[in-house]
Parts: structure tokens; sequence; C-alpha cells
């Protein structure tokens, strides 16, 4: 019986980001890319967005998938995503406090901490040390960005005083359908640590994890226009 995948070296430090990266990105490819029937559960569900899960070998926390389609060229989206990221993010994730580049390992890795503040009572703010690598790839004969990121556990970047660090596994594949019309599939997974329980979780990631990508379409879809201007 399938238990689930296992994450390939979360937690990692900064030095192995470049060694272990290359596996990163040939387990999140076939993740991204395998059919729905491995992803069983339909989780949430609105705007022709559809967020499924799976259950992971590794942890209760759940991996949930789901996919879009923007009007939005791939640079635009790859540029929101990568490039622009610490910038970008305020416009679709209402808990962003700001964040950092810690270093750039290269043209297409690097590690970025990024703070968060949940804004509710009895809930500490959140932290995210997350190393990033990007890959030209072909999916089903279209050219496509693979961008793969997990949690990074360095002691260059210790926890800062008043968060709590969390971990994370998350890929995005950003194929080109038509010049400016991109097909955006993601997957996530959050150990947001602390004392909230994974039940919980769980629980919740769906429907943020929609409304976050219904925001990320109204944007990109901007981005695109302004630069048709």
């Amino acid at each position: 019986m399938d238990k689930g995948p296992v994450c390939k070296h979360l937690n990692q430090s900064i030095e192995e980001l470049s060694k272990y990266r290359e596996q990163w990105f040939e387990q999140d490819q076939e993740l991204l890319t395998e059919p729905d029937a491995f992803w069983p559960k339909k989780e949430a569900e609105q705007e022709n967005i559809v967020v499924r899960s799976r259950k992971c070998a590794d942890t209760s926390n759940k991996l949930f998938r789901w996919s879009f389609t923007v009007k939005a060229s791939r640079a635009v989206v790859v540029d929101a995503f990568y490039h622009s990221a610490l910038k970008m993010e305020e416009q679709w994730t209402a808990e962003w406090m700001g964040g950092r580049q810690v270093t750039e390992l290269d043209a297409t890795a690097h590690v970025n901490l990024q703070q968060y503040d949940p804004g509710k009572p009895l809930i500490s703010k959140r932290e995210l040390l997350m190393g990033s690598a990007l890959k030209e790839v072909v999916v089903d004969g279209k050219p496509a960005t693979l961008i793969s990121s997990r949690s990074i556990s360095d002691d260059s970047c210790p926890p800062t005083t008043g968060f709590v660090r969390m971990g994370l596994w998350n890929a995005k594949l950003i194929v080109e359908e038509e010049e400016q019309l991109t097909k955006v599939i993601e997957f996530d997974r959050e150990h947001q640590c602390g004392l909230l329980p994974n039940f919980f979780v769980n629980g919740a990631l769906p429907k943020i994890l929609l409304q976050m990508s219904i925001r990320q379409i109204g944007f990109l879809e901007k981005q695109q226009g302004g630069l048709a201007q």
C-alpha cells in the first residue's frame, strides 16, 4: 500500500541546497505531474481551482496540490514567484510582515527569510527560512519552469526572537500554454510548529490556498496588463 511521499532533504543546511537540488527537482516534478488518482481527496473548490490532498509517510501533515490558468506570460509568473517574490508576496498574503534575502547561491538558487503575523490571539508570529531553486524543463512538449522550495536549517540564520520557525515543502510548475497564457501547478505542505496541531493546519489550509490563488490570478493579470500599456 502506498503510504505517500517522503520529502527528500528537508531542513538541510544552505550548503546542502546546492548538493541536493537536482534531487528536489526530480521528486517535485514527478509529484506535480502525476495523475489526480494519486491525490484522491478533494478538499476545496472554487472558480475552477480544485485543491486535492494526499497523505505523507513521514508526517501527519497533508500534502496539497492545485492548479490554475492565468492570462499572463510565463516570464511574468516566474518573476512574481521567484525573482521578485519578497516584493510580491504582500499582494496575496494578508499575514505578510516582510522578508530579506539571506544568500544567493547563483542565478537559479537563493535562500530567503520570510516573516508572518497571523493576527490572531494566542497564535505566535511565524517565520520561514526557505531555500528555492529553479530549473527550465519541458512538460508535454511545452516550455516550463520548475521552482522547488524547502525550509532550510542553518546556524548562520538562527530563529528570530518572538517568532516560531516553521517548516515548508513547496513546488511550482509554471507551464507556457500560449504566449500570454500560463498554467501553474503547485503543491504545499506546512509544518506550522509551535502549539498548532497538525489536524488544525490540515483543516485550515485548503481554503487559505484557494483564496490565495484567486488573489494571485488577479494580481498577475494586472501585472501583465500593466506591461501591455
